[in-house]
């Protein structure tokens, strides 16, 4: 109860927390465009973990903190800001990289930068609307009813029922969540797991609003773990990426359409965004290598 009380009404959701031992200080807003500029001598990143540690509630193993920013006098809702720190190098790049495919692909995303010194990817917070007002989100972990911890067993196929038994248009979703999984595949994304999708709602009264989030979190995590697999079954497997024809056999379990030409359209817009960043890729060459290869066995495996 202590920790819940010290985020107070940070976290992610809305659901926020208050006592009178921890009053809801006002708090400063951080400067979007200063982020961005960074020159100072600390890490930024290590500056506003001391700030925001205690309001900060979003789990996963890259390291992040939300803090709330401001854009010359507009206000906006708020921020993710994520380093890869040491052990991940490059992870900036990496998920600026992965998130402008799924913008190029026409799946929707917050909008998002990437530091001018490379090391720090800032996102916009989706589970706020323009007025600050709080968004419901629920990942498919609580979902489905199970703890953090079991959020790499299952299937892929299980979190499709998710979204049909409680989206407001499922066919809709259906297919974006496929579409979501493609790109995932053809980048090298093993971390797709269920905390990784959500459902958003503006009203649990108004279940019409329900709908499955933008597309966020993905990276390629083959520059780190070069033999890694995806973070749930697919069709009955999970011991590596499925190649196309696999790709199409969940498409066509899931009822979709024209899957081959999804996934050949994605293939191709993946490789057009590292052309598009060759320099900046030249800092982190392993991870444009790692995807083209993964694009490659994608489109080559049956």
């Amino acid at each position: 109860m202590l920790f819940l009380a010290l985020q107070k009404d940070f976290g992610i959701g809305r659901v926020g927390f208050t006592s009178d031992q921890f009053p809801q200080d006002e708090v400063k807003k951080e400067n979007l465009a200063e982020i961005l500029q960074w020159q100072g001598k600390q890490s930024l990143f290590e500056e506003l973990v001391d700030k925001y540690l205690f309001q900060t509630s979003i789990s996963g193993v890259q390291p992040k903190v939300l803090v709330r920013d401001q854009r010359a006098t507009f206000h906006t809702p708020g921020l993710i800001i994520k380093s890869g720190m040491d052990e991940y190098p490059g992870l900036a790049i990496n998920e600026f990289v992965c998130m402008s495919a799924a913008l190029n692909c026409g799946l929707a995303v917050p909008k998002f930068y990437l530091s001018e010194d490379h090391k720090l990817f800032v996102m916009h917070r989706f589970d706020l609307d323009p007025e600050g007002g709080r968004i419901g989100l629920e990942d498919f972990s609580v979902l489905l009813g199970e703890s953090a911890k079991d959020k790499y067993s299952g299937s892929y196929e299980s979190l499709s029922r998710v979204i049909e038994m409680y989206s407001a248009s499922p066919r809709r979703d259906i297919e974006i969540f496929f579409r979501i999984l493609v790109l995932s595949v053809l980048v090298g994304n093993g971390d797709a797991h269920k905390k990784n999708f959500s459902l958003i709602y503006n009203d649990i009264l108004a279940p019409e609003t329900i709908r499955l989030a933008p597309a966020y979190d993905i990276v390629s995590t083959l520059p780190y773990l070069k033999q890694d697999t995806p973070a749930l079954k697919m069709n009955g497997n999970k011991k590596q990426f499925p190649g196309k024809k696999e790709l199409q056999r969940f498409g066509k379990k899931l009822g979709l359409k024209k899957t081959k030409e999804i996934i050949e359209q994605f293939a191709q817009t993946v490789l057009d965004t590292l052309a598009k960043n060759k320099e900046l890729l030249k800092e982190s060459p392993q991870i444009e290598k790692s995807i083209r290869f993964s694009v490659s066995r994608c489109m080559t495996r049956g």
